[in-house]
């Protein structure tokens, strides 16, 4: 949604950029078409996943286990760490008065922050290798920011330490018995098909229900620290609703009448809110 959103200027600096990637030619482009047009969208829309897809690649190593192994630094790369701990930042909050504990860094703001310093900097002082990886980071985290789930996490008597944007919290899905976490509950609420034919379909409905106007330069416009107390407040609000429960794997929350189509009516917007504001920035400061 936000690189078809591009003027052709932008998305020729995009493309250029993300060629530099060394990852470009192994996933980025596998199995996509040789016209170029489609080739370049192609890779953009692979790019914005490979921050999940490192997690369980080989060359690449979990600094936070206290038995890390560092795996051999590969050209192209400034570091082979996973970074898992910048898909999100747990801003607390509590329904029931228990105690909150503040969010660790580095998290998503903290980085997602860094990296659009480093990608608007006049000149582009970094060289392109690092550039390249910044911005597919940059599509990534711009995503994971406005997902609503990955900005808090709800201190009760019975998580003390918080639920983990809901990684710790079960809902009821249709007639089963058994529970998901409310996190799954919500990254799946647009919907789980990634075929082209799908994601082209889903992407046009979302943009027609939620037509974006001229990037704006705002400074508020670009602050991750704003995007997530925005998605802290829609978590408060939207999710959370059924009440304090946290249920188990094997009794689950019920979740309330309409539930179900209000996530996916809020996870749209979201999804459009958050197309715009990354389409604004690398039209307006890449």
């Amino acid at each position: 949604m936000a690189y078809d959103q591009l003027k052709s200027s932008t998305r020729a600096r995009v493309d250029a950029l993300i060629k530099q990637h060394p990852d470009y030619a192994t996933l980025f482009v596998k199995n996509a078409s040789a016209n170029e047009p489609a080739r370049a969208r192609a890779a953009f829309i692979e790019a914005a996943v490979w921050a999940d897809q490192i997690r369980t690649d080989p060359r690449f190593y979990d600094e936070t286990r206290p038995d890390a192994e560092p795996t051999p630094l590969l050209p192209g790369f400034p570091d082979m760490q996973r970074h898992g701990g910048w898909h999100f930042i747990d801003l607390p909050f509590s329904q029931d008065g228990t105690a909150l504990e503040s969010a660790a860094a580095p998290n998503l703001v903290t980085e997602l922050d860094r990296l659009m310093t480093e990608l608007a900097r006049p000149g582009g002082a970094n060289d392109p290798s690092q550039r390249a990886y910044d911005l597919v980071w940059l599509i990534h985290l711009i995503g994971d920011v406005h997902a609503p789930l990955h900005c808090v996490s709800r201190f009760s008597v019975s998580e003390p330490k918080g639920d983990q944007g809901g990684n710790l919290v079960f809902v009821s899905v249709g007639n089963s018995a058994e529970g998901i976490t409310l996190h799954k509950y919500w990254d799946d609420a647009v919907g789980t098909d990634t075929s082209p034919g799908w994601v082209n379909r889903t992407s046009t409905e979302i943009l027609r229900s939620h037509p974006s106007g001229e990037p704006s330069n705002e400074p508020q416009q670009f602050s991750p620290q704003a995007w997530a107390q925005e998605s802290l407040s829609t978590a408060k609000i939207e999710i959370y609703r059924f009440g304090p429960e946290n249920g188990s794997h094997q009794r689950p929350v019920s979740l309330p009448a309409g539930y179900r189509a209000n996530a996916k009516k809020v996870a749209e917007a979201q999804v459009a809110k958050a197309a715009s504001r990354l389409a604004a920035f690398l039209s307006l400061r890449l």
